[in-house]
């Protein structure tokens, strides 16, 4: 997985990420649960690092990312 595109992405990335740890328990919104439950952790990571220096704050539609996020992380774990 490659690091994520925009600041946006990353963001919402980091949330997962933390979601995944442990680390937002019950306060997490749904969309981060949903794309918790999609991706694995490792590829959640990998979206999450980074520095958001000289990216967009978006870029695309963020539904077509998470789930071309979700697509990867399905064939990886084949």
């Amino acid at each position: 997985m490659a690091p994520s595109v925009s600041k946006s992405q990353e963001r919402l990335f980091q949330m997962v990420h933390a979601y995944q740890k442990g680390e937002l328990k019950g306060k997490a919104p749904a969309k981060i649960k949903e794309v918790s439950s999609h991706i694995l952790e490792s590829d959640a990571k990998d979206f999450a690092k980074g520095k958001e220096k000289g990216l967009p704050e978006k870029k695309g539609s963020l539904k077509v990312r998470i789930l071309e996020a979700m697509v990867k992380s399905a064939f990886a774990r084949k």
